[in-house]
């Protein structure tokens, strides 16, 4: 009866640690800038799939304030690209982003996702779906689908060019330091598991697919 129990009580441990909807820095790397509201930016990695980079970093006495990746519109109104929607996700991060060091972090848990946000965009344009990205029910990414003459397919956050400056020798007030060339895209946030990457972005295309049959092809 007793080896029963405990059997039973290892299972229950084994489940909840496979299902565990945890995130974990697994990588941090962080850089100067000059700026006058924030003096850091950093480029994380969640559970070895997602990287997040461009969080700036506002420092306190011995706190730290992050700000995601955001879009600024043609209105300059500004979107999160990035929401923590858990304690331990937000603790998580800015405890790695503080101490410069990766979370201590179980190896091979899953990442989950499911899209949280699908909304059809009625503009004149390439872009036809706002959508939202829901991993591990812990962390939320916006993302768009595109359709172009040949193929529709999913942009993941970026922004045009760079105004950041890094604080080394080769940075000026005229040139950066990491030079981005002009019209260049720099990804914001990128999956970096090519398998979770495939699925989702799949499961996002089957579904605007779907929309477009129900709308009988309209634009």
């Amino acid at each position: 009866m007793r080896e029963g129990i405990i059997i039973l009580l290892m299972l229950v441990f084994k489940s909840s640690f496979l299902i565990s909807g945890e995130i974990y820095v697994t990588e941090i790397e962080k850089k100067p800038v000059i700026n006058k509201n924030y003096s850091e930016i950093a480029t994380v990695v969640l559970n070895n799939c997602i990287e997040i980079r461009d969080i700036r970093i506002i420092k306190t006495e011995k706190k730290i304030k992050l700000i995601y990746p955001t879009y600024i519109s043609k209105n300059e109104i500004e979107y999160s690209q990035i929401k923590l929607l858990t304690k331990q996700a937000n603790d998580e991060i800015e405890k790695a982003v503080l101490f410069s060091t990766p979370s201590v972090s179980p190896i091979g848990k899953p990442v989950t996702y499911k899209i949280s946000k699908f909304s059809r965009y009625k503009g004149d344009s390439a872009l036809k779906v706002f959508a939202s990205v829901d991993f591990n029910d812990a962390i939320r990414v916006e993302c768009k689908i595109m359709q172009s003459y040949r193929r529709p397919w999913v942009s993941w956050p970026a922004y045009a060019s760079t105004t950041e400056l890094l604080a080394d020798k080769k940075a000026t007030m005229d040139e950066p330091a990491d030079k981005v060339k002009n019209n260049e895209w720099v990804n914001q946030v990128i999956i970096i598991n090519k398998k979770l990457k495939s699925d989702v972005e799949k499961a996002l295309l089957e579904r605007y697919k779907s929309m477009k049959s129900e709308m009988g092809d309209a634009e």
